[in-house]
């Protein structure tokens, strides 16, 4: 039995933090180290948190810092610069107006430094990215054509804007429809992700000094479904993964985008089948990704392996949300809720790949086992192809599928010790994903 395929359990809410804040996240800026950041009525909420030794949650947090004016964030986006400083953006609630604030760490003790207004004009929520120690890179926009760039230099100490935002033609509305997000490449090229007039839009930023020079944009062939979210991860330099909500279905798609040079393309969409306004995603590992949505609330998992992502795994059970999510490791995920509640999301593994020309023993569950199969796919020439049924010992548990992968999001098939599972194809590879349990 070979293991490729991975599967997610939640073990539920294990707190609350961030009490009466908005748009929370979390970054971590040293290893197992992770700022908690949130929005009150006063302006940002930041605390530090320390994992317990299983990260099956946080052991320690510390004491909550707030922020002076501005109030009332919205939109936040942190990120990293260093193992004592996180450079986060932010929209001030009823206004156009940006912001990027430093805060530095000092063991729990966080510090604020003086907020930059990044824009004052149209707003949509920016993206902000690492290029190096000393220096990050936002994205916005400032019209309903325009989008900007702009460089954040000496965030050691007193942050500031060190040149003139770099200004680029957009699609028709790249500003009020949809958030703008940015990858850095390298510390001298980044990746921006915006939303055109109905598309998804990318282009490569070249980088020198604090000289930004815009190469062109590239549209997606997909329609993003209007007011939805857009999210973007680094599997590598040169391999993101995209998520996008489409208008279509109103269901998450994920896709590939690849940068060769100052040139990005998108890959193929594979679709969900749950409809979400916002979701969100977390690189485990250079193979696997997860996501989570809101309005259905379902988290996904997809292999990424390659050139096309597949959906191995999705599962709607509370608690569930566009949580930020943090992955400690390859089998342990903690997420943070928009309102500050704490899960832990925890990542098995059980797959075997069998070539089925009849009905088929697939396994067989030992003494002390429980599996919880959540996914089967049937694939040929990769192509996803039909199973005809499974069937559990001598009982039926599915006939006549059409369909494949066949998702089993809310009713798994559960096998107890010395249970069988048959599943006859017709010359299909099967794939089949699910969680092993000592019992």
């Amino acid at each position: 039995m070979a293991i490729v395929g991975k599967k997610y359990t939640s073990t539920g809410s294990t707190s609350t933090c961030l009490t009466g804040a908005s748009y929370t996240t979390m970054v971590e800026y040293d290893t197992n180290k992770v700022l908690l950041i949130g929005s009150t009525s006063t302006g940002l909420q930041c605390a530090v948190a320390i994992p317990d030794a299983s990260f099956n949650g946080f052991d320690t947090i510390g004491s909550y810092y707030q922020s002076s004016a501005p109030a009332i964030a919205q939109y936040i986006q942190a990120v990293a610069v260093s193992t004592t400083r996180v450079a986060i953006s932010y929209k001030v609630s009823g206004t156009d107006y940006g912001y990027v604030v430093i805060a530095s760490i000092a063991g729990t003790v966080v510090t604020f430094g003086t907020p930059i207004n990044i824009l004052a004009g149209y707003y949509s929520p920016m993206g902000i990215a690492k290029l190096d120690t000393d220096k990050c890179i936002v994205h916005y926009g400032n019209s309903t054509t325009s989008v900007n760039t702009t460089i954040i230099t000496n965030v050691g100490t007193v942050a500031s804007m060190s040149a003139t935002p770099l200004s680029y033609s957009a699609t028709s509305n790249a500003v009020l429809l949809g958030q703008h997000l940015i990858q850095a490449i390298s510390s001298t090229q980044a990746l921006v992700l915006y939303k055109g007039a109905t598309k998804p839009c990318a282009r490569v930023i070249d980088i020198s000094g604090t000289t930004m020079t815009a190469n062109a944009e590239v549209e997606s062939s997909a329609t993003i479904a209007s007011g939805r979210t857009l999210c973007l991860s680094p599997v590598s330099s040169t391999k993101f993964v995209m998520g996008a909500t489409l208008s279509a279905t109103n269901y998450p798609n994920f896709a590939i985008v690849t940068v060769s040079g100052t040139t990005p393309t998108f890959g193929t969409y594979v679709a969900t089948t749950s409809s979400a306004a916002n979701l969100k995603m977390e690189i485990i590992n250079s193979s696997y990704v997860i996501c989570s949505t809101d309005t259905s609330d379902y988290i996904y998992l997809i292999n990424i392996s390659g050139a096309i992502p597949s959906i191995v795994y999705q599962r709607t059970s509370p608690p569930a949300d566009d949580y930020t999510m943090i992955a400690f490791s390859d089998t342990r995920v903690i997420g943070l809720s928009p309102t500050g509640a704490i899960t832990t999301m925890l990542i098995d593994a059980l797959s075997t790949v069998e070539t089925v020309t009849a009905s088929r023993l697939m396994l067989e569950v030992g003494a002390g086992k429980q599996i919880e199969i959540s996914s089967i796919y049937a694939t040929w020439s990769s192509t996803n192809i039909s199973i005809n049924d499974v069937k559990v010992s001598d009982r039926l548990v599915i006939t006549s599928t059409t369909n494949s992968p066949l998702l089993l999001p809310n009713s798994p098939i559960v096998l107890s010790a010395g249970d069988k599972l048959y599943v006859t194809s017709t010359g299909a590879n099967v794939n089949m994903y699910g969680l092993e349990r000592t019992v």
